[in-house]
Protein backbone atom coordinates (compact mmCIF):
# COMPACT_ATOMS: atom_id res chain seq x y z
CA UNK A 1 0.00 0.00 0.00
CA UNK A 2 1.41 3.51 -1.13
CA UNK A 3 1.91 6.02 1.42
CA UNK A 4 -1.46 7.97 1.79
CA UNK A 5 -0.97 11.90 2.61
CA UNK A 6 -2.08 10.77 6.14
CA UNK A 7 0.11 8.87 6.71
CA UNK A 8 2.97 11.66 6.72
CA UNK A 9 4.07 15.22 6.84
CA UNK A 10 6.85 17.46 7.43
CA UNK A 11 8.16 18.87 10.79
CA UNK A 12 11.26 20.34 11.76
CA UNK A 13 13.35 18.06 14.30
CA UNK A 14 16.34 17.90 16.50
CA UNK A 15 18.26 14.46 15.36
CA UNK A 16 20.20 12.36 17.07
CA UNK A 17 22.00 9.51 15.45
CA UNK A 18 23.73 6.95 17.79
CA UNK A 19 26.69 4.43 17.06
CA UNK A 20 28.73 2.34 19.38
CA UNK A 21 32.31 2.14 18.38
CA UNK A 22 33.99 -1.12 18.39
CA UNK A 23 30.96 -2.77 19.63
CA UNK A 24 31.40 -5.89 17.27
CA UNK A 25 34.97 -6.56 18.41
CA UNK A 26 33.84 -6.09 21.95
CA UNK A 27 31.15 -8.12 21.22
CA UNK A 28 32.95 -11.28 19.76
CA UNK A 29 35.26 -10.99 22.65
CA UNK A 30 32.47 -11.31 25.27
CA UNK A 31 30.72 -14.00 23.15
CA UNK A 32 27.41 -14.09 21.06
CA UNK A 33 25.30 -15.81 23.75
CA UNK A 34 25.83 -12.26 26.09
CA UNK A 35 25.49 -9.72 22.56
CA UNK A 36 21.60 -10.11 22.75
CA UNK A 37 21.37 -9.77 26.24
CA UNK A 38 23.28 -6.61 26.11
CA UNK A 39 21.73 -5.44 23.46
CA UNK A 40 18.38 -5.24 24.90
CA UNK A 41 19.83 -3.67 28.10
CA UNK A 42 21.22 -0.99 25.90
CA UNK A 43 18.48 -0.12 24.02
CA UNK A 44 16.18 0.30 27.17
CA UNK A 45 18.70 2.47 28.79
CA UNK A 46 19.53 4.40 25.90
CA UNK A 47 15.40 5.13 24.87
CA UNK A 48 14.82 5.86 28.28
CA UNK A 49 16.99 8.62 28.34
CA UNK A 50 15.56 9.61 25.31
CA UNK A 51 12.08 9.41 26.59
CA UNK A 52 12.73 11.09 29.61
CA UNK A 53 13.37 14.08 27.66
CA UNK A 54 10.67 14.24 25.54
CA UNK A 55 12.08 12.68 22.43
CA UNK A 56 10.88 9.77 20.61
CA UNK A 57 13.12 6.65 19.34
CA UNK A 58 12.22 5.90 16.01
CA UNK A 59 14.32 2.78 15.41
CA UNK A 60 16.93 0.74 16.74
CA UNK A 61 20.18 0.40 14.15
CA UNK A 62 22.37 -2.48 15.48
CA UNK A 63 24.45 -1.33 18.25
CA UNK A 64 22.84 2.39 17.77
CA UNK A 65 19.46 4.16 17.29
CA UNK A 66 17.81 6.95 15.71
CA UNK A 67 16.21 9.26 17.82
CA UNK A 68 14.24 12.78 17.12
CA UNK A 69 12.73 15.63 19.39
CA UNK A 70 10.49 17.88 18.16
CA UNK A 71 11.10 21.79 17.64
CA UNK A 72 7.65 22.98 18.34
CA UNK A 73 8.61 26.38 17.47
CA UNK A 74 11.43 25.96 20.19
CA UNK A 75 14.68 24.92 18.64
CA UNK A 76 17.07 26.22 21.86
CA UNK A 77 14.96 23.32 24.14
CA UNK A 78 14.55 20.99 21.69
CA UNK A 79 18.29 21.07 20.71
CA UNK A 80 19.01 21.33 24.58
CA UNK A 81 17.03 18.10 25.34
CA UNK A 82 18.86 16.56 22.36
CA UNK A 83 21.92 17.07 23.88
CA UNK A 84 21.52 16.23 26.98
CA UNK A 85 20.08 12.73 26.11
CA UNK A 86 23.36 12.36 24.02
CA UNK A 87 25.21 12.98 27.36
CA UNK A 88 22.82 11.03 29.53
CA UNK A 89 23.30 7.66 26.94
CA UNK A 90 26.73 8.12 26.71
CA UNK A 91 27.31 8.09 30.71
CA UNK A 92 24.74 5.19 30.54
CA UNK A 93 26.89 3.35 27.80
CA UNK A 94 29.99 3.80 29.38
CA UNK A 95 28.10 2.17 32.37
CA UNK A 96 26.74 -0.95 30.87
CA UNK A 97 30.54 -1.87 29.37
CA UNK A 98 31.79 -1.32 33.13
CA UNK A 99 28.89 -3.37 34.26
CA UNK A 100 29.49 -6.10 31.52
CA UNK A 101 32.94 -6.37 32.19
CA UNK A 102 33.66 -5.59 28.66
CA UNK A 103 37.25 -5.44 27.75
CA UNK A 104 37.41 -3.96 24.50
CA UNK A 105 37.65 0.02 24.09
CA UNK A 106 34.13 0.71 22.86
CA UNK A 107 31.88 4.11 23.37
CA UNK A 108 28.86 5.56 22.24
CA UNK A 109 29.38 8.15 19.72
CA UNK A 110 26.41 10.43 18.69
CA UNK A 111 25.44 12.80 16.01
CA UNK A 112 22.83 15.89 16.54
CA UNK A 113 21.78 18.20 13.28
CA UNK A 114 18.44 19.67 13.32
CA UNK A 115 16.28 21.10 10.11
CA UNK A 116 13.08 20.20 8.37
CA UNK A 117 12.44 16.12 7.83
CA UNK A 118 9.53 14.06 6.71
CA UNK A 119 7.95 12.21 9.07
CA UNK A 120 5.62 8.90 7.68
CA UNK A 121 4.52 5.20 8.12
CA UNK A 122 6.63 3.15 5.38
CA UNK A 123 7.52 -0.28 4.75
CA UNK A 124 6.20 -3.52 3.38
CA UNK A 125 2.66 -4.72 4.28
CA UNK A 126 4.36 -6.82 6.68
CA UNK A 127 6.63 -4.52 8.70
CA UNK A 128 5.41 -0.39 8.43
CA UNK A 129 7.00 1.21 10.69
CA UNK A 130 7.78 5.32 11.75
CA UNK A 131 10.25 6.65 10.00
CA UNK A 132 12.15 10.32 9.27
CA UNK A 133 13.43 11.36 5.95
CA UNK A 134 15.91 14.30 4.72
CA UNK A 135 19.09 16.02 4.58
CA UNK A 136 18.94 16.33 8.77
CA UNK A 137 18.63 12.56 9.24
CA UNK A 138 21.66 12.17 6.47
CA UNK A 139 24.07 14.51 8.17
CA UNK A 140 22.93 13.17 12.05
CA UNK A 141 24.50 9.50 10.67
CA UNK A 142 27.50 10.94 9.43
CA UNK A 143 28.26 12.91 12.32
CA UNK A 144 27.68 10.01 14.46
CA UNK A 145 30.55 8.05 13.88
CA UNK A 146 32.36 11.01 15.93
CA UNK A 147 33.67 9.72 19.22
CA UNK A 148 32.25 12.04 21.97
CA UNK A 149 28.83 14.32 20.55
CA UNK A 150 29.38 16.15 17.34
CA UNK A 151 26.80 18.78 16.70
CA UNK A 152 26.06 21.29 13.51
CA UNK A 153 26.98 24.57 13.47
CA UNK A 154 22.80 24.98 13.43
CA UNK A 155 22.21 22.67 16.65
CA UNK A 156 25.44 24.70 18.39
CA UNK A 157 23.32 28.08 18.13
CA UNK A 158 20.45 26.65 18.85
CA UNK A 159 22.27 26.00 22.15
CA UNK A 160 23.47 29.00 22.53
CA UNK A 161 26.05 28.97 25.46
CA UNK A 162 24.06 25.79 27.63
CA UNK A 163 27.31 23.71 26.18
CA UNK A 164 30.93 24.38 25.73
CA UNK A 165 32.16 23.51 22.77
CA UNK A 166 34.95 22.93 20.40
CA UNK A 167 34.94 23.29 16.60
CA UNK A 168 36.02 20.31 14.74
CA UNK A 169 37.38 19.53 11.13
CA UNK A 170 34.64 20.63 8.67
CA UNK A 171 33.46 17.79 7.04
CA UNK A 172 32.65 16.89 3.06
CA UNK A 173 29.39 15.06 2.53
CA UNK A 174 28.70 14.24 -0.96
CA UNK A 175 25.50 15.97 -2.00
CA UNK A 176 26.66 18.91 0.16
CA UNK A 177 28.09 21.90 -2.22
CA UNK A 178 30.47 23.46 0.79
CA UNK A 179 31.75 21.46 3.64
CA UNK A 180 29.76 21.26 7.37
CA UNK A 181 31.00 23.19 10.07
CA UNK A 182 30.67 20.91 13.09
CA UNK A 183 31.33 21.03 17.02
CA UNK A 184 32.22 18.85 19.70
CA UNK A 185 30.19 19.05 22.69
CA UNK A 186 33.27 19.37 25.81
CA UNK A 187 32.98 16.97 28.32
CA UNK A 188 30.64 14.65 27.24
Amino acid sequence: MPVGAEEHHQEELVVVFTNARSFSRAMNETGSGRMLEFLDEMYARLGEEVVRRGGEVIKYLGDGLLAVFAVNDDAPAATRRAVEAGVAMRRAYAELVSRHGLRVATELEVGVSLGRCERGIVGHESLRCADVFGEAVSVAAVIGHHRGIAVTAQVREALGSRFATTQLPHATVKWLDAPLELWEIDDA
